[in-house]
């Protein structure tokens, strides 16, 4: 504090301010001091936000009444005792209060026990929602030793970390001494569920959680990125589960309001990775999640043998059974010898030359004898002379309208053919 030219006393009777030994230093140091607090003032209404989260403090769950933070910098509110300038100087000087800007910044903590007693007791019943809070702490060098000012070096305590951690019922809401980082309740048994998570702030580069884990509460630009149990509103037509974890960046423009969500458990590739939603109410509604990269409605998809039906690909989205428009049918490019697109081209397909259309052929029939000991073991016709007749040369008429190609074609092959269903998207 003594950069906010907060002089600490020696304790002597009446107290002195430590930086009196060098009365040059310390007009310099005033000096200084007025000019940094003019700048701070003006950087405070850039920010427009305190107390503010420029980076880390986020809560995660180790263990039965554990937690860990990631480390913490943050910007609040301190309360500080200075000399007021605006009176007669005076011996012991005349004290005002005053707020200043200070920095938390804090190393990770792993394993913290959040019921060790003291500012950290939280109500442990299942039921109370209790805040994880961190305030600046002041570290004071020690008192009744008369020494001045140094010019050279720095003091140790002024690179000793200061903050205190709470977790108690008490909500530190529009106190900016402090800076909410979680939160949660606590069974009696130690079982920590998070409710909510830190905030950084809107200028800060770490992403956001949602409020209560809960996307439709992300109203606010910016990336957001979590993973906990207690998230709701995830999207339900797909594999995703409350726990998995989820990137999400959330666009606003007035009223509307575009959500972009990556589900990192399911990963690239799965059905369930990506997903966008919107609302144009400023979050009172939203439409149903589905799949980001989904093809656009109108899209037609031809469902094989093995294929998954399409709303499976692509969940959330809405897909028509148009199968009827064609069934029964061969499609055919459109062209000179083609139908129309959407046309029939009717029973005959003809053509200039053979590589436009199918080649004139027939089934081809054999004409056998009763007689001849194979009635009825051969395709084929069959007279009651007891010799066949002369086989029918191709194009030859035969009584039943049946042509024959060539002796002696017994069967003529054809490839197997499947049937597949045809879809169009329409929501």
């Amino acid at each position: 504090m003594l950069d906010h030219h907060n002089w600490q006393s020696d304790a002597g009777t009446p107290p002195i301010p430590l930086p009196c030994g060098d009365q040059t230093y310390s007009q310099d140091k005033a000096e200084d001091f007025w000019f940094l607090a003019n700048a701070a003032a003006s950087f405070r209404a850039l920010l427009a936000s305190y107390p503010a989260i420029v980076s880390g403090g986020i809560v995660s769950v180790a263990a039965a009444w554990q937690v860990n933070i990631t480390a913490l910098i943050a910007l609040v509110d301190f309360a500080v005792k200075v000399i007021d300038g605006t009176v007669v100087w005076a011996i012991p000087p005349s004290m005002r209060s005053d707020v200043a800007t200070m920095l938390i910044n804090m190393a990770a903590q792993a394993s913290l026990d959040i019921h060790s007693g003291g500012n950290l007791s939280p109500v442990a019943d299942g039921a109370t929602t209790n805040y994880l809070y961190a305030a600046y702490a002041e570290s004071t060098p020690s008192q009744g030793t008369r020494a001045r000012t140094k010019k050279a070096g720095s003091y140790a305590f002024k690179q000793t970390p200061s903050f205190t951690l709470y977790c108690n019922s008490t909500n530190p809401g529009g106190d900016n001494t402090k800076v909410l980082l979680s939160t949660l309740k606590v069974s009696a048994a130690g079982a920590i569920t998070l409710l909510s998570q830190a905030q950084p702030a809107p200028w800060a580069k770490d992403t956001q959680t949602p409020p209560l884990f809960n996307p439709n509460l992300a109203l606010t630009p910016g990336r957001y990125s979590w993973s906990n149990a207690s998230t709701t509103n995830f999207p339900s037509s797909g594999s995703c589960a409350a726990g998995d974890s989820y990137a999400m960046d959330v666009w606003v423009q007035g009223a509307n309001i575009t959500q972009l969500l990556f589900d990192a458990t399911q990963g690239i590739g799965s059905p369930s990775w990506a997903w966008a939603r919107s609302s144009v109410n400023g979050g009172t509604t939203w439409t149903a999640w589905m799949a980001a990269f989904a093809p656009a409605i109108g899209t037609e998809y031809i469902q094989g043998v093995n294929s998954a039906a399409p709303g499976t690909v692509w969940p959330g989205t809405t897909w028509a059974d148009v199968s009827p428009e064609e069934a029964g049918r061969y499609r055919r490019i459109k062209g000179n010898y083609g139908p129309p697109n959407g046309g029939l081209m009717g029973v005959a397909i003809v053509g200039s030359t053979l590589d436009h259309a199918m080649p004139y052929h027939a089934h081809p029939m054999l004409e056998y004898s009763n007689n001849a000991g194979n009635t009825g073991t051969r395709p084929g016709l069959y007279t009651t002379t007891n010799a066949p007749s002369a086989n029918y040369p191709i194009g030859a008429a035969i009584a039943d309208g049946i042509h024959g190609i060539a002796p002696p074609c017994d069967y003529e092959s054809r490839p197997a053919t499947v049937g597949i269903a045809k879809y169009r998207r329409t929501a």
